[in-house]
């Protein structure tokens, strides 16, 4: 939700969607669902837009009890349930967001990019608590401030260790880091 999902707004208990165009990632979705709601959302497509999976009021105010707000892009953070949850929350948390706006490279390292500054901030810090230095930046997309966390070297191999993606074909740019010769990582820099 927090990566390719939005609560939809106007309603005393919202319920929410998720924009999935991946059928790896539709799947999961749909797994994750069923086990833990007991409910399979369909996968809608509407015209040329990308495919939809919608989910009940009744989830939506589980996901409000989380710590998930109901805003747009660009003032998304991590859910208070995250912040506050174990080390294995914060890594599935990261692994679904990675999943939805991240990016696994075929040099073997790792991107996420999001609109809101206190989601990039928030990420930023979730993966320096695993031992994983990202670096943050800011460019200008179509008018707007748009945050990018780089992940390469020795930390991108953390990531992958650590963290990874659940989707396979992201995962599986791993097996690329071992054919890549690795220079000195941010990570090796901070004391400790």
């Amino acid at each position: 939700v927090v990566g390719d999902g939005n609560i939809e707004r106007g309603r005393s208990c919202p319920a929410f969607v998720i924009t999935a165009s991946d059928p790896d990632m539709q799947s999961e979705i749909q797994r994750i669902s069923h086990r833990y709601f007991g409910f399979c959302p369909r996968v809608r497509q509407y015209g040329s837009k990308a495919p939809k999976l919608r989910f009940s009021q009744r989830i939506g105010r589980l996901l409000l009890a989380f710590g998930v707000q109901p805003v747009t892009a660009a003032d998304k953070v991590v859910p208070s349930a995250v912040l506050t949850g174990s080390r294995d929350i914060a890594i599935g948390f990261l692994q679904g967001l990675f999943d939805s706006d991240g990016c696994a490279w075929p040099g073997g390292y790792v991107e996420f990019g999001t609109r809101s500054r206190a989601l990039a901030s928030q990420v930023q810090l979730l993966l320096a608590n695993l031992g994983i230095i990202a670096q943050r930046t800011k460019k200008q997309r179509t008018g707007s401030d748009f945050w990018n966390l780089f992940i390469g070297g020795g930390d991108a191999v953390r990531f992958f260790e650590v963290v990874g993606f659940r989707l396979p074909y992201k995962q599986a740019r791993k097996n690329s880091l071992a054919r890549t010769a690795r220079a000195w990582s941010r990570g090796e820099l901070v004391p400790g």
